[in-house]
C-alpha cells in the first residue's frame, strides 16, 4: 500500500499423524492435565476447550495455573467481593456502572428522568399471571428488544424517557430506535424492586414502599425454587397442525 518492500514470515508446517478412532466425549468433562499445559498459554488452553464442543463434551477445563511471581500490570484493581453491592448500567453503554448506593444521586445530577412507566413452563406453572396482572408483557426468551423489536407505543420516537431491564446491549438507540431513551441493566431481583417502586431513585435495599393498607413495607429476599418442581415443558403436546384454509387464520401483533 505504501510502494515499500513489505515482509512476511513463513510459518513453519507441522503435520499430525491421527490413529484410531475417536470415541468421543459425549456427556462428558474434558479435564487436561500433564506437563505440557506448562508451554500452553492461556490462549491455547481456550483454543482446546473451545474445540471441546466438537467432541460432544459437556465442558472441558485446564487447572489453575501458577501466577508468574514476575508479572506486571498498568493497573490492578482490587475488589472485595465481601463489600461488592449490586450496580446499575447505563445509559447509552453496558460499562458505565454506578453503585446502587449511589444511583439516585447520580439520577438527579445528570438529570435522568426517574419515572419509569409501568413461555410455555412459567404459562404451565401460572406464573406469566402474577405479571400480566400489573401491568407487564411477558416477551420471548429470545433476541427482541436489544436488537430494536420492542415497540413502545407509549413514547413517541425523540421523547426523553428512561427504561432499566435485563437485556444488555443498552446503547444509544438501541433497543427501541429512540435515542432519547436512557436505558439502564441491572439483575432481574433489582429490576423487580424498581419497577414496582416507579422511579429510579428507589434503592430496595434501603428505601420503603407504602402497601395498600398505608403502612411502609419493605421488599424481603427473593425466594424460590431453582429449577421447576415439574421439570421443564418439552412442548411435546402443544404442536398445532396447519389448518386447511389459513386465509381464516388471524395473526396478532404484539409489541
Amino acid at each position: 500500500m505504501a510502494d515499500t518492500p513489505w515482509e512476511l514470515r513463513c510459518p513453519k508446517v507441522i503435520g499430525v499423524n491421527l490413529h484410531g478412532e475417536i470415541n468421543g466425549g459425549t456427556g462428558a468433562i474434558a479435564e487436561y492435565t500433564g506437563s505440557g499445559m506448562e508451554s500452553l498459554s492461556c490462549t491455547g488452553m481456550a483454543t482446546i476447550c473451545d474445540m471441546g464442543a466438537e467432541i460432544g463434551a459437556t465442558t472441558s477445563m485446564f487447572p489453575q495455573s501458577v501466577k508468574t511471581s514476575t508479572t506486571e500490570y498498568d493497573q490492578v484493581i482490587d475488589i472485595n467481593l465481601s463489600e461488592l453491592e449490586p450496580h446499575i448500567n447505563g445509559p447509552f453503554t453496558p460499562d458505565l456502572a454506578t453503585p446502587l448506593s449511589k444511583f439516585a444521586a447520580a439520577a438527579k445530577e445528570n438529570n435522568w428522568l426517574e419515572e419509569l412507566k409501568i413461555r410455555t413452563t412459567v404459562k404451565r406453572d401460572g406464573q406469566i399471571g402474577a405479571f400480566e396482572k400489573v401491568g407487564r408483557l411477558v416477551l420471548a426468551n429470545a433476541c427482541g428488544p436489544c436488537i430494536g423489536q420492542w415497540d413502545m407505543t407509549d413514547v413517541a420516537k425523540g421523547e426523553a424517557n428512561s427504561i432499566i431491564t435485563s437485556y444488555n446491549r443498552n446503547f444509544t438507540g438501541r433497543k427501541h430506535a429512540n435515542p432519547a431513551t436512557h436505558a439502564f441493566v441491572a439483575f432481574l431481583d433489582l429490576i423487580a424492586a424498581v419497577v414496582f417502586a416507579g422511579s429510579l431513585t428507589f434503592n430496595p435495599m434501603t428505601d420503603s414502599l407504602t402497601g395498600a393498607d398505608g403502612k411502609p413495607f419493605r421488599f424481603s429476599n427473593p425466594t424460590g425454587n431453582e429449577l421447576p418442581s415439574r421439570g421443564y415443558d418439552p412442548k411435546e403436546n402443544t404442536f398445532q397442525a396447519p389448518l386447511a384454509d389459513r386465509s381464516q387464520v388471524h395473526r396478532c401483533r404484539r409489541p
